[in-house]
């Protein structure tokens, strides 16, 4: 799967408005705040600190979420190879 697509797959996903909060291993993170609002954080990856990120736009905030996986080098298509 292309960026692109993973960041429509995610946009169609917080476009129902129901909560739901994306995680890769529950490390990296991005989710809608109850003000409308969408963070993009982290639980502590490799023993570091937790941190969170807010975004006005939800495609900002999951186009910051996209660009910190591959960054990070999270999720199985890195894991296999496959990027």
């Amino acid at each position: 799967m292309n960026s692109a697509s993973e960041a429509e797959v995610l946009f169609r996903l917080f476009e129902l408005n129901l909560g739901h909060e994306v995680s890769i291993f529950g490390g990296l993170y991005v989710r809608p705040l109850d003000d409308g609002r969408f963070a993009v954080g982290s639980n502590g990856l490799a023993g570091e600190i937790g941190w969170e990120e807010c975004f006005d736009s939800s495609i900002v905030a999951i186009d910051r979420f996209i660009e910190l996986r591959h960054q990070f080098g999270l999720g199985l298509d890195h894991e296999h190879g496959k990027t």
